[in-house]
């Protein structure tokens, strides 16, 4: 069975000062009317306004005695009040020539869901707000993508969370950042271990948390493999790697490869980062090229012909102006905060610039 909590200090404070919050459609509010409400077969309501207006009926909830409850109504409102009141039984529509008694336009604080109707009244007499839900065993757990962090990168914080509280919110922070939610989106910074948490909140109340650290890895080298476009008729190219520590490009058959202009022709190419010695696979989902081994700074190459097993070899090609092409000039730079946050017009301070694969600190 469900329980009822009293929050005695909250509504100390709140006979002081009331804490309003937004009543958002698809709230559940609760209703406990007292024995002047229960007789006569009323039946029960809920005005809705401050956004609008809307009412919403009251239904008996399951399992327990003298407790209705209602959803409120409405797509994307945020109600400021709410009104309870005992309706006519004899008429069905919801409105004020069928309502017989009310209580006063009450507040939401956000975390006391349920009103109870002071005993003797009939309208307007007061009445006390608790919290209604069900005690469960609340179990957190924190992810993010992808696994290895470099500086700059976009990663997705993801919470994991059962058994939270009617009521709660799921709130992620790392990096002085908040997320209320149960994915986010951080924007790496240096290199360093950063602290992320997941809570589960209830008002003011932290129900409960987990924390993990995300370590953001130095960039000790980067260099990339580049295929000619017009050496192949493929639409669309995967790099597949591989070393003695595992799948630097991820699993088979590897990432989607980026496009790019290098002295003057266009190639699929793949940045690697912090690795000495790959083998490299280049394919398009029905066709690939050989393993090309032991590759150890930027290499381009071209397809050639296919051998006996209908594997494509490859000629290595020489570019004399790499080093003088950046391959990040495929892409627009982005900016951002020491704190991780995209700043549109930097300026007058020190900033992370992200472009393509490589990460900066700039000072504008």
């Amino acid at each position: 069975m469900k329980k009822f909590y009293s929050f005695f200090a909250l509504l100390l404070i709140c006979a002081f000062v009331a804490n309003a919050a937004k009543i958002p459609s698809g709230t559940k509010l609760y209703l406990t009317p007292n024995s002047n409400w229960k007789t006569d077969n009323a039946r029960y309501a809920a005005y809705f306004f401050g956004d609008g207006d809307a009412w919403g009926s009251m239904t008996a909830v399951s399992g327990e005695k003298d407790l209705y409850e209602v959803t409120t109504p409405g797509t994307g409102k945020n109600f400021t009040n709410v009104i309870f009141c005992r309706m006519n039984p004899s008429a069905s529509a919801n409105n004020w020539n069928n309502k017989w008694n009310q209580t006063a336009d009450l507040v939401y604080d956000g975390v006391n869901n349920h009103y109870t109707v002071k005993a003797g009244t009939w309208d307007k007499g007061g009445g006390t707000w608790s919290f209604y839900g069900v005690a469960e065993e609340l179990v957190l757990g924190v992810s993010w993508a992808p696994e290895v962090v470099y500086p700059g990168d976009i990663v997705t914080i993801t919470a994991s969370v059962t058994g939270n509280p009617e009521g709660s919110e799921i709130q992620i922070t790392i990096d002085g950042q908040t997320t209320t939610g149960t994915t986010a989106q951080w924007t790496a910074g240096v290199a360093g271990d950063y602290n992320v948490k997941v809570a589960c909140v209830k008002g003011s109340e932290e129900l409960g948390s987990v924390e993990e650290t995300i370590k953001v890895t130095e960039i000790t080298s980067e260099w990339g493999v580049y295929l000619k476009k017009s050496s192949t008729t493929w639409t669309s190219v995967n790099v597949y790697a591989w070393d003695e520590f595992g799948t630097p490009a991820g699993a088979w058959p590897g990432t989607v490869a980026g496009e790019i202009e290098v002295d003057g022709d266009m190639y699929y190419y793949h940045i690697f980062r912090n690795v000495t010695s790959i083998g490299v696979i280049f394919g398009n989902g029905e066709e690939q090229t050989v393993d090309i081994t032991d590759v150890t700074e930027n290499s381009f190459y071209a397809l050639d012909s296919k051998n006996a097993e209908g594997k494509w070899t490859v000629i290595k090609l020489t570019v004399t102006g790499i080093e003088g092409v950046e391959y990040e000039e495929a892409v627009a730079p982005v900016y951002y905060n020491l704190q991780g946050i995209e700043v549109a017009n930097p300026q007058n301070g020190i900033f992370i610039k992200k472009q393509g694969n490589k990460v900066s600190k700039v000072a504008l």
